[in-house]
């Protein structure tokens, strides 16, 4: 991968990351990139605390992947060291609700979509689960999850449960 290109993804961290936190509610924090060969596909980018490792393969094929950046970049700004497993659904479904609502792709192409079979894999379908209550409550919600998981603090799971109650029925019934 050229110095050209690794510089072009640095700007375009430095540039978005801002955004992101914003979104999320969450400090921005500088963040630092690295190509790496020993990323292998299927993994295209791993963050460990504010260090983004991208797959040198696939980024040269895909340079226009900005999406997976921003999911990425979802990652560094909630500055994550240590998440409970059981809050692993909700750190891939705010990176993916990030990069949908600023409106960058997913790797499908698609919008996220309900399917009340995969909401706690993370990703796509938790990303839809956020969708819906930013449209329904607005975003402080989100961002008072998304920050309590960055600041290690606990967050109010009886609402989150009340929350995904009422989507799945707000969802089955458009079914």
């Amino acid at each position: 991968m050229s110095l050209e290109i690794a510089k072009q993804y640095e700007d375009f961290v430095r540039k978005v990351s801002p955004q992101v936190a914003e979104l999320l509610g969450v400090k921005n924090r500088k963040i630092k990139i690295i190509f790496a060969s020993t990323v292998e596909y299927p993994v295209l980018g791993v963050t460990s605390g504010r260090t983004i490792f991208l797959n040198t393969e696939w980024f040269g094929r895909h340079p226009n992947d900005h999406g997976t950046i921003v999911h990425e970049i979802a990652h560094a700004v909630m500055d994550i060291n240590v998440a409970l497993e059981l809050e692993s659904w909700l750190i891939e479904g705010l990176a993916d609700y990030a990069r949908v609502a600023l409106g960058y792709p997913t790797l499908t192409g698609l919008s996220p979509d309900y399917d009340p079979e995969r909401l706690f894999e993370g990703y796509e379908p938790t990303a839809h689960f956020f969708l819906w209550m930013k449209s329904k409550y607005g975003d402080m919600e989100i961002k008072n999850i998304a920050r309590s998981i960055s600041e290690m603090q606990v967050f109010d799971v009886e609402k989150l449960r009340r929350l995904l109650q009422e989507y799945k029925k707000d969802n089955e019934r458009s079914l």
